[in-house]
């Protein structure tokens, strides 16, 4: 369903977009503190989103809409296989420095590279589709939980990939670039348990879903 903006609502709806970022059309940022780049990249990273009323506890009833971004999921998922191709098949450039480390980090011999490179190549476009799948399922979950007034895993009041206290089974946990590698490699994905109940974010505590 598309947005609906309050009065005579009961349940949040989910829209699903299959659309990826139309890079020439990108707003600028209204700040001026960021590129055109890096309004891209983020577009590309928000995986769902919800809207409501400033200011007011979120509820089914005000809140105007929620949508998780199947196109972006996809098209984000196929750019990192892409650059994890791109890194084994070219281990010495300078620019892979970063991923290359990732890749020390998980202790794979030359073998195991190897193997995990004609994986990569392997893995369609279509092939990725199904991998978008739990994603899907997760990230509704997550932004439902918004809608009932729950808060993503923050770090200084703002939500991070990188937060203290980690809890990668919450569902409003969200996932590192590292995780998400490792999702592509070994089909591992977070945000399949139930809301935490522990510090510092007390999901399941802000749960709000009547009036």
């Amino acid at each position: 369903a598309d947005f609906s903006h309050a009065g005579g609502k009961y349940a949040s709806l989910i829209r699903k977009d299959l659309s990826i970022v139309d890079e020439p059309h990108v707003p600028a940022d209204p700040t001026g503190k960021k590129t055109h780049d890096q309004m891209v990249d983020d577009l590309r990273v928000q995986w769902g989103a919800s809207e409501g009323p400033l200011g007011a506890p979120w509820r089914p009833s005000n809140v105007d809409g929620i949508v998780v971004y199947s196109g972006r999921i996809h098209d984000k998922l196929c750019r990192i296989r892409d650059r994890m191709v791109l890194e084994l098949s070219h281990p010495e450039r300078q620019e892979y420095a970063e991923g290359m480390a990732w890749w020390d980090s998980l202790g794979m011999g030359a073998e195991d590279r190897a193997n995990a490179l004609k994986q990569l190549q392997a893995l369609t476009d279509q092939e990725v589709w199904s991998l978008v799948k739990p994603i899907e399922t997760w990230l509704a979950i997550h932004e439902l939980s918004h809608g009932v007034g729950v808060n993503g895993h923050l770090e200084n009041g703002k939500e991070s990939e990188d937060c203290s206290n980690r809890v990668p089974t919450c569902p409003m946990q969200y996932l590192t670039w590292q995780e998400k590698r490792r999702y592509l490699l070994y089909g591992e994905v977070g945000g399949t348990g139930a809301l935490c109940r522990q510090d510092p974010h007390h999901c399941w505590k802000l749960v709000n879903p009547k009036g």
